[in-house]
């Protein structure tokens, strides 16, 4: 009896792991968590940028630039030398930089919400509903809800 229970386990266990093949070839997941990781990346420089220059309006820059570095390296362990001397070259040309990196954020940031709405709609529904516009205002309404609630 413990044979026959063992090769009806393995057996669906096979199947499990064949299906599972198959779902992850069909959602081409490994695409999608690339771009995922692609559009987070994107989102980390101007992000930085946004957060010193909004703690710069109630700490010095330098110790902006210092509990912002602080707190990355607590979630990204390994941040190059390099980034650190771009980062406070980018500030020392503060202003126009404040613009253009809160536009880079929100356009990067949408497109990171736009990646994942587009792969959990082909998850849970199986098909592309929505056009390139509402996709795109979907995860521009996420950002901002994302903003607010931090």
């Amino acid at each position: 009896m413990g044979n026959g229970l063992n090769a009806a386990v393995a057996r669906h266990l096979w199947q499990v792991l064949q299906r599972a093949v198959v779902l992850f070839r069909r959602h081409d997941v490994g695409v999608r968590a690339a771009a995922l990781a692609y559009y987070s990346l994107l989102s980390l420089f101007p992000l930085l940028l946004l957060m010193i220059s909004l703690f710069s309006r109630w700490l010095s820059t330098a110790t902006a630039v210092d509990v912002v570095f602080q707190a990355a390296a607590q979630v990204i362990p390994v941040l190059p030398p390099e980034f650190n001397r771009t980062l406070r070259q980018v500030l020392a040309v503060r202003g126009p930089v404040n613009a253009v990196a809160g536009i880079t954020l929100l356009w990067s940031a949408s497109s990171l919400f736009n990646a994942l709405t587009s792969a959990l709609d082909r998850i849970w529904s199986g098909d592309q509903g929505r056009a390139f516009w509402e996709h795109r205002l979907l995860s521009l309404g996420l950002v901002l809800g994302v903003v607010v609630l931090f």
